[in-house]
């Protein structure tokens, strides 16, 4: 794909990011299915993704589409190949968020943005720091008294669910 940074490079960087000795958000995203992508390559991303615990991950299948120079690669991969791939890599993740929502987010308080309020939970909605609006997870929280919008307010997580994180207001 033309990357121009190594596995090693990529492992070191994150190594050197946790190393901090605080928590540190990091996201990315990753495409399955490229041309000319192994079993070997599939796994061992899965493995990175096991062993560095990224907070916030997204994937995605590779489209071929005309006009790009990766459509008239060999070695295409199929779209059964391709689906396999991104549910179990989705499937990993799920697991990962939680472990690392666990040791990272449980008991301690984030100041958090409120974005709104969800109805349907009943609860106020807001991100932290560590997430990317309309990307990231969100953190939905309770309140004694009426919240604004686009305030910041302390927040202590309380509850975990698959991926959204759950607390009240201090």
């Amino acid at each position: 794909m033309n990357r121009h940074c190594t596995y090693k490079q990529t492992v070191e960087l994150v190594k050197k990011l946790k190393s901090q000795g605080k928590f540190i958000g990091i996201r990315t995203t990753y495409m399955v299915g490229f041309p000319g992508e192994t079993k070997k390559d599939y796994l061992t991303l899965l493995k990175f993704i096991i062993k560095n615990k990224l907070t916030n991950v997204g994937f995605f299948a590779y489209s071929r589409e005309p006009g790009t120079e990766a459509y008239n690669f060999d070695n295409q991969i199929d779209e059964a190949t391709k689906n396999r791939r991104l549910v179990w890599l989705v499937r990993w993740q799920k697991r990962m968020h939680r472990k690392i929502a666990k040791e990272n987010h449980l008991g301690k308080t984030y100041k958090v943005i409120c974005e709104g309020f969800d109805k349907e939970r009943n609860m106020y909605v807001g991100r932290s720091e560590y997430q990317a609006p309309e990307i990231d997870t969100s953190i939905y929280f309770t309140s004694d008294k009426p919240l604004k919008v686009g305030e910041f307010y302390d927040v202590k997580i309380n509850k975990l669910s698959d991926y959204d994180i759950e607390g009240e207001r201090l």
